[in-house]
This record gives structure tokens, C-alpha cells and sequence, in this order.
């Protein structure tokens, strides 16, 4: 394949200052059309992606089923998930515990 063509599929997304710089470019009302509808799609995309809050309940119970086996594997104390966040009740039924000289 040639240095610089482009693969048949899908066109590449543009930024919302591609399609801007379109619309001012176009003078053609169904262009126009069309490039108002594919920012409106973008932008209803990423209000999506950003209201996507995580299953933090899923997550806490995953997290405590593998949790004391990799903190012993890796060597991590309590102390180390604490200061990364980790709630102390997560921490206290995965079974990682204190340790004595740690706070």
C-alpha cells in the first residue's frame, strides 16, 4: 500500500473545529445539512461516554476477591491501598489487614 492513502471503511471521526471549519467552507445547503447532523451525533456520543458512571459495586466486589492475593504477590500493604483510595471496609474483607508499624 502507497504512503499516505487511505484503507477503504470508515472515515475518520472529525473534531468538532473540522466540521465547524466545513460548515464555514460549504456553501451547499445538504452538506451543511448533513455536517450539522454528524456534530449533533458527536456530541450526543460524548454526553454518553461522560454520563457512563462505573458499577463501583461490581468493581468493589471484584476487587475484593483477587485483592489479598495479588497484594501478597506484589507485596503491597494495607497502607499503600489506602493512600491509592481503597476503602478501609473493602480492604478489611479482602482480608488485607494492618500490619504492625504501618498506619
Amino acid at each position: 500500500m502507497q504512503a499516505g492513502r487511505q484503507r477503504p471503511g470508515r472515515r475518520p471521526t472529525l473534531t468538532p473545529q473540522e466540521i465547524q471549519q466545513r460548515l464555514e467552507a460549504e456553501p451547499d445547503p445538504a452538506k451543511r445539512l448533513e455536517l450539522i447532523q454528524r456534530r449533533l451525533d458527536a456530541q450526543e456520543r460524548l454526553a454518553a461516554a461522560d454520563s457512563d458512571e462505573p458499577d463501583v459495586e461490581t468493581l468493589e466486589k471484584a476487587f475484593i476477591k483477587v485483592a489479598q492475593g495479588y497484594a501478597q504477590r506484589k507485596r503491597m500493604s494495607y497502607t499503600a491501598f489506602r493512600e491509592l483510595g481503597v476503602p478501609a471496609a473493602a480492604l478489611k474483607q479482602a482480608g488485607i489487614a494492618r500490619t504492625r508499624g504501618t498506619s
